[in-house]
């Protein structure tokens, strides 16, 4: 066995204890959250970017990303400044954060995204400014809920429309069965009481077409 080098410690099993992989660990922590705090983002300039979301202000906003604030930061309710500015109209500031690199799928702690925020508040203009990057409206929270049903509850039939014409099914069910018809408010509720009696015509005359044609083809096939 070597002799330990000058203040060096050794376990009975004669190991140095500075290569035992508890001191490894402890030692990569240390130097971790070292690290981390030197590069955390300062707080409260990140309560002011949160801030600037609702008021839909890009110069606070740019000015408190400059003294270091997270553009990643969330509030109580888990919510990053995408939510919080889709959630208060502000569609241009929402078109700004997302085109710096911020996720239009980033879910709070309800598993809304910016545009389910947007439809529950009936923001057509902020709703359209989500949809434009990527998500589609099909996308459920945490109770199953699509874009489509949160217009459809808001009562903003032109939200409705906005998501129906992204590729919403009117007919999906949350968590709970509940289509979209069911969660539905004046004036979005007599919009979709309208597309499911269209849809029920043409489901009608589909099918007495289809039986029209039935004899022919059999007249056909016996001759």
């Amino acid at each position: 066995m070597l002799s330990p080098r000058p203040g060096e410690t050794r376990n009975r099993s004669g190991k140095p204890l500075s290569d035992s992989p508890w001191l490894c660990g402890a030692r990569l922590w240390l130097f971790r959250s070292i690290g981390s705090r030197q590069n955390r983002p300062d707080q409260a300039a990140s309560q002011d970017w949160l801030r600037a979301a609702k008021l839909g202000d890009i110069a606070a906003a740019s000015e408190a990303a400059r003294r270091g604030a997270c553009l990643f930061a969330r509030d109580g309710w888990g919510r990053e400044a995408s939510h919080l500015a889709a959630s208060h109209g502000q569609a241009d500031f929402l078109r700004w954060v997302l085109s710096l690199g911020c996720s239009s799928r980033s879910r709070d702690i309800r598993g809304w995204t910016p545009a389910h925020h947007a439809a529950s508040r009936a923001h057509p203009e902020a709703l359209l400014a989500a949809l434009s990057f990527g998500l589609h409206p099909a996308c459920a929270d945490s109770e199953g809920r699509s874009v489509a049903h949160l217009a459809a509850q808001s009562g903003c039939a032109r939200c409705l429309s906005i998501a129906l014409s992204r590729g919403a099914d009117p007919f999906s069910r949350d968590r709970w069965g509940r289509l979209c018809l069911d969660l539905a408010r004046s004036p979005a509720r007599e919009m979709l009481q309208s597309w499911d009696v269209s849809l029920r015509e043409a489901e009608i005359l589909a099918r007495s077409a289809s039986l029209a044609g039935a004899p022919s083809q059999n007249r056909r096939g016996g001759l």
